[in-house]
């Protein structure tokens, strides 16, 4: 018995100069949409801060977008750069999104390597993949504990200290939705 291949895309996206950036995230999210047409399974954008002509800053609002757009196509981000973002602030993001999409989430947590992200947001180089790990670990705490709601978290680490980590409403429960399972994958770190 043979198996369907699974297929997805992945945009970084480059943005030409001599379009307006909403023309751009149009053509994005029109090239998106017709990746569900066309059966793909999976639509992964990647995040970037600094880049000009690549910037989608906060790819967690373009899948949102997405979502009333698409059918059946799952979405991520690619990958989700944790050592520039408040662990707390990525776990109540990601759930919030996960029961918005009804199960269509897709996750990859990494570093990223944009040199100037990690500087705008102060971020040693050298220390990226630690800090990954460890943002790694308080996500998945926050979201396997029960903690009750706006509960602060006791439990700083050598980069994320406890004032914080607080969890939300919005990040109760994800990636139980009726439409399946969350893909958790994690770039190197």
């Amino acid at each position: 018995m043979s198996q369907r291949i699974k297929s997805g895309m992945f945009i970084m996206p480059f943005h030409p100069r001599d379009k307006p950036l909403a023309q751009c995230y149009d053509e994005d999210l029109e090239q998106l949409i017709l990746c569900d047409e066309l059966g793909f399974d999976e639509f992964w954008i990647g995040e970037h801060h600094t880049i000009l002509r690549e910037a989608i800053p906060l790819p967690e609002a373009f899948i949102a977008r997405a979502l009333p757009e698409t059918k059946n196509i799952r979405m991520g981000v690619a990958p989700i750069c944790l050592n520039q973002h408040n662990p707390a602030d990525v776990a109540t993001r990601l759930g919030f999104l996960d029961h918005l999409s009804k199960g269509r989430l897709n996750l990859c947590f990494g570093p990223g390597s944009t040199a100037s992200d990690m500087e705008l947001f102060g971020v040693d180089f050298k220390a990226a993949s630690e800090m990954t790990r460890e943002a790694i670990e308080i996500i998945l705490k926050l979201w396997t504990t029960d903690w009750g709601v706006g509960t602060l978290v006791d439990s700083p680490t050598a980069y994320f200290s406890s004032e914080r980590l607080s969890i939300g409403l919005a990040s109760r429960e994800p990636f139980k939705s009726s439409r399946g399972r969350c893909s958790l994958c994690r770039s190197s770190i």
